[in-house]
């Protein structure tokens, strides 16, 4: 079983754990050297998976409809209540009945969430806080999208993502040797630091039209990695005509940014706390009694309308 199996000398779940925390750390070239390292010998000498995962690069994949971003966070941003955050994740196959193609290719599912700060305050956020919100895999903003499509889609791996999707297969079969479990491990992580790279370098090059979180993420699908790309207040944003930033007069009738208030930022971090808590304990399959779901449920509607009457206030 994959959960029990040892990486580079430890425990699955350390290893991943690792892998991720240089991502988070903004280390990812490193993880990507690492990962080439442990995989060489399964591509070169045991051929479990094919040689391209030692020489793909960033470069070699696109982000097709990244020019339709701008437009849909436009569609979307309301006022008052503008798009500040683009999750982009992986998403298991099995949620789409997708598999390898005779071939064995399968292009991945790619997500792309909005969110904006009824979620979660990403427009004040700094990296240390969004790291902090997305420490544990379901993050605090987890189901909080205020929508999501199939803008995204990235080609340039299909191969090395149908190879580790047939190995996941065979891991789970009590026949899968410890190469097999090594090898999955290794393809997963590394397509999703690829994954990673590819959304950073993208976002440079080819700017959005407002300073926005960006977030790389999984939807049920492993290694499951959720890592900040870039904090909204660090992020490369060029601005366009066509989607002005969102902004209310100040006092003096200049125009300034709006920004929640920290009374209205306190109880989106508990509506947030709340929402992921329950995904938790769904995604964990064990299910919240029902004294302990009315209560938080309970909880969610007293947060709601004390958010309105927050935001009224303003």
């Amino acid at each position: 079983m994959v959960y029990l199996a040892a990486i580079d000398g430890k425990p699955e779940v350390e290893f991943r754990s690792e892998i991720e925390n240089l991502l988070r750390v903004g280390r990812p070239n490193e993880a990507l050297s690492r990962l080439r390292g442990l995989l060489a010998p399964l591509c070169n000498l045991i051929r479990i998976l094919p040689e391209r995962f030692l020489t793909i690069s960033p470069v070699d994949i696109e982000l097709v409809g990244w020019d339709r971003l701008a437009a849909n966070i436009a569609a979307l941003s309301k006022p008052g209540q503008p798009i500040t955050a683009l999750g982009i994740d992986f998403s298991w196959p099995g949620h789409f009945n997708r598999r390898p193609d005779s071939e064995g290719s399968l292009e991945p599912a790619i997500e792309t969430n909005y969110y904006s700060d009824s979620a979660w305050p990403f427009s004040t956020a700094n990296r240390e806080e969004l790291l902090a919100g997305c420490a544990d895999y379901a993050c605090e903003w987890a189901g909080c999208f205020d929508d999501i499509d199939d803008t995204l889609s990235a080609t340039g791996m299909g191969d090395l993502y149908g190879a580790v999707f047939l190995l996941g297969e065979r891991t789970r079969s009590e026949f899968s040797s410890d190469e097999e479990i090594q090898g999955y491990v290794l393809g997963a992580c590394l397509l999703a630091t690829i994954l990673h790279l590819a959304v950073r370098d993208h976002a440079v090059r080819n700017p959005l039209p407002r300073p926005l979180a960006l977030i790389v993420g999984s939807n049920e699908d492993y290694p499951h990695f959720n890592v900040p790309v870039f904090a909204s207040t660090e992020s490369p944003w060029c601005p366009c005509p066509e989607m002005p930033m969102p902004t209310t007069p100040d006092v003096q009738g200049v125009q300034s940014v709006s920004a929640p208030s920290l009374e209205l930022i306190e109880l989106q971090r508990r509506m947030a706390r709340l929402t992921a808590k329950m995904n938790e304990a769904r995604q964990s399959g064990k299910p919240l009694s029902k004294a302990e779901k009315g209560r938080l449920i309970g909880e969610g509607l007293i947060i709601s309308l004390q958010m309105i009457e927050v935001k009224t206030d303003v």
